[in-house]
């Protein structure tokens, strides 16, 4: 298969993700430019995120402190300074933690699936990045997606969150949706009760925040007000979701795409020496970036080398 089938560079010097805001850093963070090199050790950073979360490499304690949330954003901001929020799953200490923790965070997220809860917040921060995009081509994350919408979102009811939480759950609907359909042939598919029990859950929503922007808009509430914007993007991913289930894809064809780890090597668009055969090279030891020759996994290795780490999955 050519080069071109693969590749989606984008000039961006990173993997695409959906850029989607999850809610780990305020607003305000998203001013702030890239700084991919931390002064904290990638693991060590790690570490004192999976401490915080009470994760292990085998197992999981409960952290069920009521700021267990609040504290975890004050522990990625310490650790991850002036970093956008589309690009912090780039970031050597998030790859790092990804690699070692992960199935303990799934494991504890299925026993605390809280929409504000600390492993929510954790889960959403990593959903768009490359290491879980390989953890839900494995055996353990294959049901992740039926769990989420079964046991997480459908008995979510309105009355019981508020759109904060409805916001939450709707970005990892749509990010786990993507999933689905990029990994069809790994993922365990939505049953047909499922399916329409989610649609009514999304329509639920969608016409409930359609008809409080109605009432933001009869009090001429600016668009950019914050109230304004999380209902708005309820309705805009919801229909998101929708067309993805009924197969209507359009933009949303786009946007599935990026999640494949075979889609980025940034050097592929000056991939042009016709003597040498382009075929998909990937990195062996994290299983997460493919390249299309040996001479550009040589070119990105100095700066990949600090994104690498070795799987437990």
């Amino acid at each position: 298969m050519k080069s071109a089938r693969y590749h989606k560079c984008s000039g961006c010097n990173g993997p695409a993700s959906l850029g989607l805001s999850t809610g780990i850093r305020s607003n305000s963070d998203d001013d702030a430019p890239l700084q991919p090199h931390c002064s904290v050790p990638a693991e060590e950073g790690a570490t004192r995120l999976a401490t915080h979360l009470g994760l292990t490499a085998i197992g999981v304690e409960l952290n069920t402190q009521e700021d267990a949330a609040e504290e975890l954003r004050n522990l990625w901001r310490e650790l991850i300074p002036s970093c956008h929020e589309q690009e912090q799953c780039r970031h050597p200490i998030v790859c790092c933690f990804c690699a070692k923790y992960l199935p303990s965070l799934v494991l504890a997220f299925k026993a605390d699936h809280r929409p504000a809860g600390p492993y929510h917040v954790m889960l959403l921060a990593v959903a768009q990045g490359v290491y879980f995009a390989k953890f839900m081509r494995t055996p353990a994350g294959a049901n992740f997606y039926a769990f989420y919408v079964s046991r997480v979102l459908i008995p979510q009811c309105w009355e019981c969150a508020g759109y904060d939480d409805v916001l939450r759950l709707t970005v990892g609907l749509v990010i786990l949706s993507t999933y689905a359909h990029d990994y069809k042939s790994q993922m365990q598919p939505l049953s047909a009760p499922t399916i329409l029990q989610l649609k009514g859950w999304i329509r639920a929503r969608t016409t409930r925040a359609i008809k409080v922007m109605q009432l933001f808009r009869a009090a001429s509430v600016p668009r950019d007000n914050y109230n304004y914007s999380a209902y708005e993007s309820v309705v805009t991913l919801g229909i998101s979701v929708l067309n993805i289930l009924d197969g209507k894809l359009k933009h949303e064809a786009k946007r599935l795409t990026l999640t494949r780890r075979e889609t980025f090597d940034r050097y592929a668009a000056l991939h042009n020496d016709p003597n040498e055969i382009a075929t998909r090279r990937e990195c062996v030891r994290c299983q997460t970036v493919a390249y299309c020759c040996q001479t550009h996994q040589r070119q990105d290795w100095e700066e990949h080398k600090e994104r690498c780490f070795e799987t437990v999955y």
